[in-house]
């Protein structure tokens, strides 16, 4: 166990480097593609939103609603087929999100 949560640890360390989200652009006026860790808020989010939150931050298993939950959600969150957000099997605080979120 203790192995198990040095690496945890030692893996939040390694995404503190690692940038929250990029935003992909391919060439002046082609289309962009917003790339993030695991997936997107339970909330709607703009990309100025995203900027504001620190996410140097160690996350913890249980986050608090607000940026601390859309952070989690970022790093945590799992796409599925049927729309909407719903809860996941991975936790009670990992959501999923359908393609309508994606789309949004």
């Amino acid at each position: 166990v203790s192995r198990g949560n040095e690496l945890y640890h030692a893996f939040n360390r390694m995404f503190l480097g690692l940038p929250l989200y990029t935003v992909v652009e391919a060439g002046k006026d082609g289309p962009r593609a917003f790339v993030v860790h695991a997936g997107l808020p339970r909330i709607p989010m703009r990309l100025h939103q995203l900027e504001r939150i620190n996410h140097r931050l160690e996350v913890p298993p249980d986050p608090s609603p607000g940026m601390e939950e859309i952070l989690f959600d970022c790093l945590w969150s799992d796409p599925r087929p049927t729309p909407g957000i719903g809860s996941s099997t991975r936790g009670a605080a990992v959501v999923t999100f359908g393609p309508d979120v994606t789309a949004r």
